[in-house]
């Protein structure tokens, strides 16, 4: 059964419906679901579309510093370095 998690605490698994769903969706934090096992199956913030969906963990704020960190390279290096004319 898939359970729904809040704070590492259980509140309910998939079959108990919309009520649940409900409750979950004015949520501002992040919701674990989990397999039988455990394992978890993914985090989403209800409302809220993840900017790195790939690490919903990745704030706006982390985003913005890793971009103007120094020490990138630019289009135009890699272009170089990958021997791109």
């Amino acid at each position: 059964m898939i359970t729904f998690h809040l704070d590492g605490r259980t509140v309910g698994s998939i079959g108990e419906g919309d009520e649940l769903l409900r409750q979950l969706s004015t949520q501002s934090k992040a919701v674990e679901v989990r397999s039988e096992e455990g394992q978890v199956l993914g985090r989403f913030i209800p409302g809220q579309e993840a900017i790195v969906p790939w690490d919903p963990s990745i704030t706006r704020e982390e985003v913005y510093r890793r971009a103007n960190a120094p020490g990138g390279t630019s289009i135009a290096e890699l272009w170089k370095k990958l021997g791109v004319e």
